[in-house]
C-alpha cells in the first residue's frame, strides 16, 4: 500500500483522518513559514532532528513518520508533555488525561477546543464524554455524519459550517463562505435571509424537510461565535506531534535541545520534569478555580468555594504532581495579587474574581470613586471604541483604582494602554460596583460614554 506524504495544508486537511497517513519532517521544515508555523516552534523541533541525524544510528525513522504511533499516544495519555509545543499547559495536560486521544484528529480537535470560550460553554465536557462513550454522539440529519464525525458530532471548525451548505444546501465555495461571514456578525438581522435561503435549499436539493434544516441552522449560528479554522489547528496538531515523536524516539536528543534553548523560551514551560513551582500552581488554581473545574472532575458551590482535600486528591491525580492541602493554602496565601480566598476553617478556596462561570460571589454594590483605570493593550482598542469595556469571558469587567496597578495589567497583553472611567459619573447613572476581597474593582460593562482621557504607556 502506498503511503502519501504531506504537500501543503488542503492535502493534509483532505487525508490526515487515513490511518496510513505519513509525514514527512523535512517539508514540515521547510513549509514551516507557508503553513504559519511559529518561528520558535519550527526553530525547536529544527535543532532536535538535527542532533538526531548528527549522532544517532537510528534517524532513518524521521525520513516517515507515521501519524498513529502507540508510544505518541501513550505520551498523551500520561499527559507527559512537558515541552510538547502547543501541549505543555497544565491544563491541556489534564484534559489529555482524561480525553486519552486515540488518532490525530483528536489532537486537531483537541487544540481547537482548548480554548476559553469551550472550556466555559459546554463543548469541551462534550467532546470528552462523546470520546469517553459516557454520551451518544447525535446528528441531527445523516448527512452530518461524515462531516461532524471526526469531532464526535460537534460542531469545532469553520471549515465544518462551510461543508455543512456545500454538501446540504449545494452552496459554491464562495456562497459558502460568504454564508459563514454573515452567520458571523454580531447582529442577527444581518444575516436575515440566509436562514430562509438555506432551508429552501436544503428542501429542494437533498429532502430535508423545513424543521430539520432550520435546526442545523440553529446549530451552526449557535457554534460560529466560538469555531477555530480547522487548517490552524491542524497545524498546531502536527506541531504537537512531532514534539511528541522526538521526545518519546529521541529523548537525549529532545532535553539537549531544550537545555540550551530554554533561557530565551516561555517561561511556563519545564523540560522533562513535572512543574512544582508555587507559580506553576497557582495557574492551575485559576484555571480550575476561575474557569473549569470540571477538567479535575470537581464542582464548586453557587459562591465558588471549593473543597481543598478534594482540590488536592483530583488535582493531583489530573495534573501530575503532588498536590497536598498544605501546599494549597500555602500558594493561597503567598499570591503577590491574592487571587484566592481561603475559607476561616481552611477546608475551602475559591478564586477572588475573574470567574467565566455564572457564580454568586456574594459581593455587595459599594460606592466607587470618582477615577477607575482599565489596563488594556494598543490592539484591543478597536473592539473597545466600538462596544466600550466588556468582561468577555469574565463575568465582570476588572478596574483598577490607580494607574500604575492598570498599566501592569495592560502590559501582560502587549503594548500596555490605561483608558480611564468615570466611575461616579455611571454610578450616578445606575451602574454598579463591587470590590472584590483582594481589590479589584468589578461591573457589568463599561459604555464608551464614560471613558475619558486616556493615553499610551
Amino acid at each position: 500500500m502506498s503511503r502519501p506524504s504531506i504537500r501543503h495544508s488542503k492535502y493534509i486537511l483532505k487525508n490526515f483522518s487515513l490511518g496510513n497517513l505519513t509525514t514527512s519532517i523535512d517539508e514540515y521544515l521547510e513549509n514551516a513559514f507557508k503553513w504559519g508555523i511559529p518561528a520558535k516552534g519550527a526553530a525547536i523541533i529544527d535543532d532536535i532532528v538535527q542532533r538526531v541525524r548528527e549522532g544517532n544510528p537510528d534517524s532513518a525513522k524521521l525520513d516517515s513518520i507515521w501519524l498513529n504511533d502507540p508510544a505518541v499516544y501513550q505520551l498523551l495519555h500520561d499527559g507527559d508533555t512537558d515541552g510538547v509545543i502547543n501541549l505543555d499547559s497544565l491544563g491541556i495536560q489534564a484534559m489529555l488525561r482524561t480525553m486519552k486521544p486515540t488518532c490525530f484528529e483528536d489532537i486537531v480537535a483537541l487544540c481547537a477546543v482548548y480554548r476559553p470560550a469551550h472550556l466555559t460553554d459546554g463543548t469541551a465536557d462534550k467532546l470528552i464524554t462523546r470520546k469517553r462513550s459516557k454520551e451518544p454522539v447525535e446528528y441531527l440529519h445523516p448527512k452530518l455524519n461524515p462531516i461532524l464525525q471526526k469531532t464526535y458530532g460537534v460542531i469545532l471548525y469553520k471549515e465544518q459550517i462551510t461543508e455543512i451548505v456545500e454538501k446540504l444546501a449545494g452552496f459554491s465555495s464562495g456562497d459558502a463562505q460568504k454564508f459563514l461571514d454573515e452567520l458571523c456578525r454580531t447582529l442577527p438581522e444581518e444575516a436575515f435571509d440566509w436562514p430562509l435561503i438555506f432551508i429552501m435549499e436544503c428542501s429542494e436539493r437533498n429532502k430535508i424537510s423545513g424543521k430539520e434544516a432550520q435546526k442545523i441552522y440553529d446549530l451552526m449560528k449557535s457554534s460560529v461565535r466560538n469555531i477555530f479554522p480547522e487548517r490552524i489547528s491542524l497545524v498546531y496538531a502536527l506541531t504537537a506531534y512531532y514534539c511528541s515523536y522526538l521526545k518519546v524516539n529521541y529523548p537525549a536528543e529532545f532535553k539537549a535541545a531544550w537545555d540550551v534553548v530554554k533561557p530565551g523560551w516561555d517561561k511556563r514551560n519545564t523540560i522533562m520534569k513535572r512543574p512544582t513551582g508555587r507559580i506553576d500552581i497557582s495557574k492551575f488554581l485559576s484555571l480550575v478555580l476561575r474557569h473549569k473545574p470540571g477538567v479535575i472532575g470537581i464542582t464548586l458551590d453557587k459562591a465558588g468555594w471549593a473543597d481543598i482535600a478534594e482540590l488536592a486528591e483530583k488535582g493531583s491525580r489530573a495534573a501530575g504532581f503532588k498536590l497536598s492541602p498544605d501546599r494549597i493554602r500555602k500558594v493561597a496565601a503567598a499570591s503577590d495579587k491574592q487571587r484566592f480566598a481561603v475559607s476561616d476553617d481552611g477546608l475551602r478556596i475559591r478564586a477572588n474574581q475573574g470567574h467565566s462561570l455564572p457564580l454568586d460571589l456574594g459581593f455587595m454594590s459599594v460606592k466607587p470613586p470618582e477615577l477607575l483605570f482599565h489596563g488594556t493593550s494598543t490592539n484591543r482598542l478597536s473592539s473597545i471604541r466600538v462596544q466600550g469595556i466588556v468582561p468577555g469571558n469574565r463575568q465582570y469587567v476588572h478596574l483598577s483604582p490607580d494607574k500604575d496597578t492598570a498599566e501592569a495589567v495592560g502590559s501582560r497583553h502587549g503594548k500596555p494602554f490605561v483608558l480611564t472611567v468615570q466611575a461616579d459619573r455611571m454610578c450616578l447613572d445606575g451602574f454598579k460596583f463591587f470590590v472584590s476581597e483582594n481589590g479589584v474593582w468589578l461591573t457589568d460593562h463599561v459604555p464608551m460614554e464614560y471613558i475619558t482621557d486616556h493615553k499610551i504607556i
